[in-house]
């Protein structure tokens, strides 16, 4: 077997058989040498069913699974066998493999998944982890379906130095920012820390993220963004020119996200009626509810006479529904679990089908950047800054985790100061 050029497929071996049963083998092909590991019999319609026509019954789904993981054990082998013996010429013994192949494992030992796809282990490390988000994992899963495209079936033991630097400059080449690169290899390193934390790797994986030589660092940048200018923020604000009642229902909309510290959609959608007092309103991100687990505070939002009149606007007027837009229904659960998935969903077409409003208004206004629900985050921190706020305030009120450390020299956050705050973003 010559190092490093061989195949495992799975075959129906159709030689010696006897009666209407075949094998199903692992073909095991280095150039002009061929070897068959025979696994279990079936018939030949059994076979087209589940790997030719790729059966979706469970049944069919759960022996293929043990086929292919079959299939990633030979490989494993054969990559631990061409590292184990050094021979002049490479070579490494067929019979050897069969044996090893065959040979009883211990079940005591770490599983070997240093063969594994890199999409199967992200596929792994999302279902694992409890405490990710919908949306982290979703992150998570783009970033590794990313690295396959650029490498199409990536082994785990393949992901090297060497590939995460071609992989950055073929994104940066295509045009990519470096900040969404960064972002790709966070998620893999992610994902290869779990690979490694879990004990499931080969010990002699040589992890690629790190400091000094041959070992990948991320990349920091902090790239401008590009936002209103004062000027033309202060000709949004004032826009009253509707052409339908839904457009001035998107508007008032982001208005009032703008107004709430840029809070995220998500935020609004679960907003609820009790969570206004007097001259305020306070709100969890939802991003922070399974991630944060201490320093937690709910963050203020002043009502100026701006915000209390676009609250008499857009609040629901059912008054069984607690939630302030009425987009969820009376009795919806954001803890559980299942709940998860319609809410995701709710808040990415919601938001899909007011910026369709917001991209005209944008377009009749002549500014130069459209005007989105994701935008208002960056247009309140920003009016924050020109109006000459304290950044530490700002990332107060933004619920940034890096508040915790700024509390412990100027306390925690204070409603003189978001009070202040709400009375710039209007003027």
């Amino acid at each position: 077997m010559k190092r490093g050029l061989g195949t495992v497929t799975v075959v129906l071996y159709e030689k010696n058989r006897k009666g209407p049963l075949f094998n199903i083998a692992l073909r095991v092909n280095y150039r002009n040498l061929v070897t068959y590991l025979n696994l279990v019999k079936v018939t030949k319609e059994q076979y087209e069913s589940i790997f030719i026509r790729r059966a979706k019954d469970e049944a069919s789904i759960e022996f293929r699974t043990s086929v292919e993981a079959q299939k990633l054990k030979c490989e494993s082998l054969i990559y631990k066998l061409e590292k184990l013996i050094d021979t002049k010429d490479g070579v490494i013994s067929l019979s050897l493999l069969r044996e090893m192949f065959f040979s009883p494992s211990d079940s005591s030992e770490s599983q070997d998944i240093s063969m594994l796809l890199f999409s199967e282990l992200t596929q792994q490390y999302v279902k694992s982890n409890q405490i990710l988000a919908l949306r982290s994992k979703r992150k998570y899963l783009n970033s590794s379906n990313s690295l396959e495209k650029f490498k199409p079936n990536l082994k785990v033991i393949e992901v090297t130095y060497q590939l995460l630097i071609d992989f950055e400059q073929y994104h940066l080449r295509n045009g990519k920012k470096s900040a969404t690169v960064a972002s790709y290899m966070r998620d893999i390193k992610a994902i290869l820390n779990f690979y490694i934390t879990e004990e499931l790797s080969d010990t002699s994986y040589k992890f690629p993220f790190g400091r000094g030589r041959n070992k990948y660092q991320i990349k920091t940048s902090h790239h401008r963004k590009d936002v209103l200018t004062d000027e033309e923020l202060n000709k949004v604000l004032a826009f009253t020119d509707f052409e339908s009642a839904k457009e001035e229902y998107a508007y008032k909309c982001w208005k009032f996200i703008y107004g709430s510290n840029g809070m995220n959609p998500i935020d609004l959608i679960l907003l609820r009626k009790d969570d206004f007092k007097e001259d305020f309103f306070f709100f969890e991100r939802h991003k922070t509810i399974n991630t944060r687990k201490n320093n937690l505070e709910l963050i203020p939002v002043f009502m100026s006479p701006d915000m209390q009149e676009l609250k008499a606007f857009l609040q629901n007027k059912d008054v069984e529904n607690p939630f302030f837009l009425g987009e969820l229904k009376k009795g919806f659960n954001v803890l559980v679990k299942e709940n998860e998935k319609i809410l995701i969903n709710k808040v990415m077409n919601w938001g899909r089908y007011q910026n369709r409003y917001l991209k005209r208004i944008s377009n009749r206004l002549g500014i130069s950047q459209k005007i989105t629900m994701a935008s208002c985050r960056d247009l309140f921190t920003n009016k924050c800054l020109r109006s000459g706020v304290a950044s530490s305030e700002i990332s107060r009120m933004l619920g940034h985790s890096s508040q915790t450390v700024i509390e412990n020299y100027i306390g925690k956050i204070n409603l003189v100061e978001a009070k202040k705050i709400g009375g710039v973003l209007f003027k």
